[in-house]
């Protein structure tokens, strides 16, 4: 092995030590064999020493691999110092005897002059509290290290700092880009890596948490815009100022000067990677249209010379760029590292790549490599930002700031021309009525029998044409009705501040999902409902004092949270609090005080939350003016079913409650399953239905007290017979021969005997007139493509009559039949 080959040996040792992971067993596999190689050159040059230094080194990597050793830090330490020493030996040329090896076991060195081994700096990854370059006394600290180390520490310090700037540039753009954030990451990773070895604490606390707040974007915790790019921007300079002072010391000998201001940037770095929200820099002020150098140049932070000389420069730098350069520019290799690997190869005489070669010492991965090598056949043109802070016209800070002003007016100008105008909303529910009836007339037509059955190409593919425009038509007029509920929402935080000062407590009011849209009817329907679950939450949800909120371990201030969302095709709305929770036992015993629940009845956690539904229900011990926790609350039951919406309580005992409203998108248009009972034709809501099965005869059974039931999966499910509820005839009267579709409400299902399932089509809901509103079973009505009208089913309703009423089973037939003799 030559001198050269020995130097870049320990200079890999060097790196691989300081970028030491314990959990990375095959760093510490490469360090072992550098050892080994080391050693043998030590033999052959006739060192008596060194060998034995190199020996116990390798044992300490080889310890730590098998996790043997109990302070990795130490051992990683005595492995420095050994490699410190050898570089006295290699590139110094200085003796045996002249260089300072750690002790070996036994207290005593190789020599056995049986002299203390010097102090070691501190443990690899360490760091001192960022409070100036002192050395804990308050006196200034100067530089300890090697001064070639030092000087190298620098050039690449400066170097990936410079790359860091331009990425950022690139960040400022796409936020999401993760190639970008890992160049950036890296820069700040091998700055502390680097720092820590050479002792420059200042260096490392910065890198430090500079780098966990990269780290929080790169898996996506946090997003790097805003504010926190902008104090990613400001440690990037801070640390450009880190190490000219380290330059300066190094070359005048000079303490370290003490920066007052890290430990302010530090603990803003650390309150960023916590999640809280930092201010940005003031936007600039310039016109839509106008492009990076324009802004530059007119905001004063850049000269109209050096904007045209970078654009110059822009059209040449098209052509591919070397791999080394693009490695560099990705801050995965440093300047000296790729002279290194360029010497090697000249020595071997360009046999090997360079990408081998940096792969093989350590440099890089085969990944980045890979990623460079793409790069370098599909080279992209250089921005102008990153050629005019490369070339040091504009500061990067400046640029990024271009870049956002410029972005947010390319955005803006969307918006501006956006006009809106007032109508009528009779007039907008008229035109949607007439949507729905051309929805329905396009049925008819395309559905009729001589429509299906032609043979002509070219009016099929017209009237696929017009079903098209129709459908998009009718999703265009049901966006005019929907509106965010950004406004019900506001009402109720106003509500909530109000019921705080009369109540005397303390609550944090959040709104999530502020701009989820609604049909507007719905809209200005749920307020009601909202006000009183608010106020229920607000007054007998959350605790009465501090002191009770304290004892159960909480935080002084309540929280109640109104949330809304989209899911599956529905839209929920949920007011939630962390307060006591539902009392279980309270609602129990104030029902069978009620007669609404028989002694030893055992009911599930949903069926007694839902018994505070029930009219007049209330556990509350003194009924205060604002609420009862249940008073009130069958109205907004009833309110929401008639919005064709549901509502779920879940709540734990000491935690809180959450009380979440299930909506339509709109009133309009559902989707529905479309049945057949007889010859009639019936609309059941696809939100409903749980499944559709053919049972066995053995499935059916009577039971006594329950009627006719269906057993599934271990479950008893009432059967309704849907011919017996409308009087049908020529209906399948045996279940095993028709099908039986298991429909849900609120937790409770039954099974509707039907004679086929036609299919599943959007609805467009009709009303039935006065005569027939408020029916139980039936929701409304639809024409169908045939121009016959199909009832929509109100499963609700038809749980309900399904259901045991006051402790007596009543037949569905004589209960519906009840609410047609009195419709």
């Amino acid at each position: 092995m030559g001198e050269t080959d020995i130097l870049s040996t320990l200079n890999a040792l060097s790196e691989g030590v300081v970028l030491a992971d314990p959990s990375d067993l095959q760093s510490f596999a490469t360090l072992h064999t550098h050892l080994q190689e080391t050693g043998k050159w030590a033999e052959t040059q006739g060192l008596e020493i060194a060998p034995r230094h190199i020996e116990h080194a390798a044992n300490l990597i080889e310890a730590i691999i098998l996790n043997e050793v109990p302070d990795a830090g130490n051992a990683l330490q005595t492995v420095t110092r050994t490699i410190e020493a050898l570089q006295g030996i290699a590139r110094d040329g200085r003796l045996e005897e002249d260089v300072a090896f750690p002790a070996l076991p036994g207290g005593k060195d190789a020599s056995g002059a049986g002299e203390p081994s010097e102090p070691s700096a501190s443990p690899v990854g360490s760091s001192k509290a960022a409070s100036g370059s002192d050395d804990g006394s308050g006196k200034m600290r100067t530089l300890e290290g090697d001064p070639d180390l030092l000087g190298e520490f620098i050039s690449e310090a400066r170097e990936h700092l410079e790359n860091a700037d331009v990425n950022l540039l690139t960040i400022e753009s796409d936020p999401h880009d993760a190639e970008a954030l890992n160049a950036v990451f890296r820069a700040f990773h091998t700055i502390k890596g680097v720092a820590g070895f050479l002792a420059l604490d200042d260096v490392q606390t910065l890198a430090h948490q500079a780098e966990n707040l990269l780290d929080k974007a790169r898996k996506q915790e946090l997003n790097l815009e805003g504010g926190n790019i902008d104090l990613t921007f400001d440690a990037v300079d801070f640390m450009k100022r880190l190490v000219d002072h380290v330059s300066h010391s190094l070359m005048t000998g000079a303490p370290l000067p003490v920066e007052p201001a890290l430990p302010g940037l530090v603990e803003r770095l650390v309150a960023a990677s916590s999640g809280q929200q930092l201010p940005e820099s003031p936007a600039l002020v310039v016109a839509p249209g106008k492009r990076i150098g324009e802004i530059l140049v007119e905001s004063g932070l850049a000269d109209e010379s050096a904007v045209e000389s970078a654009l110059d420069r822009q059209q040449f730098l098209q052509e591919s760029l070397l791999l080394g350069e693009i490695l560099i520019r990705d801050a995965v290799i440093g300047r000296a590292q790729l002279e290194q690997a360029l010497e090697h190869q000249e020595q071997e005489g360009f046999i090997r790549r360079l990408g081998a070669i940096l792969v093989e010492m350590g440099a890089a991965r085969m990944e980045d490599i890979e990623r460079a090598l793409q790069k370098q056949t599909t080279p992209l043109e250089p921005p102008l930002g990153e050629i005019l802070v490369r070339s040091g016209a504009v500061e990067a800070k400046d640029a990024a700031l271009a870049l956002r002003a410029q972005k947010q007016k390319q955005q803006g100008a969307t918006v501006d021309v956006k006009e809106a105008i007032k109508v009528d909303a009779d007039r907008l529910d008229r035109m949607i009525d007439l949507i729905g009836e051309l929805v329905i007339a396009e049925a008819m037509v395309c559905q009729t029998v001589e429509m299906t059955h032609t043979g002509d190409a070219q009016l099929n593919r017209q009237l696929s044409q017009l079903d098209k425009i129709t459908r998009e038509l009718q999703e265009m007029g049901m966006s005019l009705r929907m509106v965010p509920v950004r406004a019900t929402f506001q009402k109720m935080a106003r509500l909530v501040r109000d019921l705080a000062k009369k109540s005397g407590k303390s609550i944090e009011f959040t709104m999530e999902g502020e701009d989820t849209e609604l049909d507007k009817t719905v809209v200005d329907k749920i307020g009601d409902p909202l006000v009183h679950m608010i106020r229920n939450s607000c007054d007998h949800g959350l605790e009465a004092t501090v002191d009770e909120r304290r004892q159960a371990g909480k935080p002084d201030v309540g929280r109640v949270t109104l949330r809304a969302f989209h899911k599956g095709g529905s839209i929920y709305i949920e007011i939630e609090d962390d307060g006591r929770g539902l009392n279980r036992d309270a609602i129990l015993s104030k029902a069978r005080e009620r007669g609404l629940v028989r002694e030893g009845e055992n009911l599930s956690d949903r069926e007694v939350w839902n018994l505070i539904f029930e009219p007049g229900f209330s556990t509350a011990k003194v009924v205060t003016d604002v609420s009862g926790r249940g008073v009130g609350m069958d109205v907004v039951r009833r309110n929401i079913e008639s919005l064709r919406g549901q509502v779920e309580i879940q709540s734990a005992a000491g935690k809180g409650s959450t009380f979440s409203i299930r909506l339509p998108l709109t009133l309009a248009i559902i989707e529905g399953m479309v049945i057949r009972v007889g010859k009639e034709r019936y609309i059941v809501p696809t939100l409903s239905v749980v499944r559709s099965i053919q049972p066995e005869p053995e499935q059916v059974s009577t039971v006594a007290a329950r009627g006719e039931v269906l057993a599934l999966q271990g479950d008893l499910i009432p059967l309704v017979r849907v011919h017996q509820l409308f009087s049908i005839a020529g209906a399948k009267t045996d279940p095993s021969e028709a099908l039986v579709m298991i429909v849900e409400n609120e937790g409770r299902k039954v099974g509707l005997v039907i004679d086929e399932l036609l299919g599943q089509q959007q609805i467009v809901i009709k009303s039935l007139g006065q005569a027939m509103q408020n029916m139980l079973g039936i929701a409304g009505g639809a024409i169908m493509s045939d121009g016959t009208v199909g009832l929509i089913l109100d499963v609700g309703g038809i749980v309900a009559i399904a259901s045991t009423q006051n402790g007596t089973r009543r037949e569905p037939a004589e209960a519906l039949g009840e609410h047609f003799s009195t419709a």
